[in-house]
C-alpha cells in the first residue's frame, strides 16, 4: 500500500471513530481546566487511533506478504522456463543462419534504432549492455562477416555509425518473421501471469 492510501485510510479510520468535541461553552470559572482536559484527551484520543490504524496497516501487510499461493509461483516459473525456451531456441536460429546469438542481437539493434539515422557504436553498446571496447570488437567481426558497415555521420565527419549491409538485412529479415510467431507464445504466458497478478492486487485494494 502507498503513502497516500497509507494516509488516506488513517483519516478514514479517524473519521469513522471520535470526532472533536464540539465547541459548548464550559460553566464560569471551569473554562481553562475544561480546555485542558478537553485537548488532552483529544490528543490522546487521536494517538490512539493512530497507533490501531499503524497496527493495521502492519497487519494488511503481512496478509499481503502471505497471500501469494502456490499458482502464483507455478506462473512464474512458467514464464521464466518459456523464456528461457525461446532464448534457447533463439540461438540454435541464429547458428543456423550462420551467426552468433549476439550477432544477431546486434543485428535487431541497428535495425530497430529509433530516428533517420543509424545507432552509433556508443547506441549499441547501450542497447547490448556492453562495455564500449566490447561493441567495437562485435561491430569489427560483424563487418569483416559482411553483415553491417561503417558510414561517417553527414552532420558530423567525427561521429562513425552502423548500418547494416544487404547480406545483413536478408538474414535478419528472414530470422525475424520466425522470432515474431514464437514470440506470441511468450507473450500469452507473460499476458497470463501478469493479468493474474494484476487481479489479485486489485482484489487486495478493494479488500482493505
Amino acid at each position: 500500500m502507498s503513502g497516500a492510501a497509507e494516509s488516506a485510510e488513517a483519516s478514514d479510520v479517524q473519521a469513522a471513530g471520535h470526532h472533536a468535541p464540539s465547541d459548548v461553552a464550559p460553566e464560569p470559572g471551569l473554562e481553562f481546566v475544561t480546555l485542558h482536559v478537553r485537548t488532552t484527551l483529544w490528543t490522546l484520543i487521536s494517538y490512539r487511533d493512530n497507533s490501531v490504524t499503524a497496527q493495521r496497516i502492519n497487519e494488511v501487510r503481512k496478509v499481503i506478504m502471505s497471500e501469494l499461493t502456490h499458482r502464483d509461483f507455478e506462473r512464474l516459473l512458467e514464464f521464466r522456463v518459456t523464456l528461457r525456451r525461446f532464448q534457447r531456441w533463439s540461438e540454435d536460429q541464429a547458428k543456423t543462419a550462420g551467426l552468433t546469438h549476439v550477432q544477431h542481437q546486434l543485428l535487431v539493434a541497428i535495425k530497430g534504432h529509433p530516428g533517420g539515422q543509424p545507432p552509433t557504436v556508443g547506441d549499441l553498446a547501450g542497447y547490448l549492455l556492453l562495455r564500449p571496447h566490447s561493441a567495437v570488437e562485435l561491430v569489427d567481426r560483424a563487418a569483416a562477416a559482411g553483415l553491417v558497415r561503417r558510414v561517417p555521420d553527414p552532420d558530423d565527419g567525427r561521429v562513425v555509425r552502423v548500418r547494416l549491409t544487404a547480406d545483413g538485412e536478408e538474414i535478419l529479415q528472414q530470422l525475424t518473421r520466425a522470432h515474431l510467431d514464437r514470440l506470441h507464445e511468450l507473450a500469452a504466458v507473460l499476458d497470463e501471469f501478469v493479468t493474474a497478478h494484476n487481479g489479485t492486487q486489485h482484489l487486495y485494494r478493494y479488500t482493505i
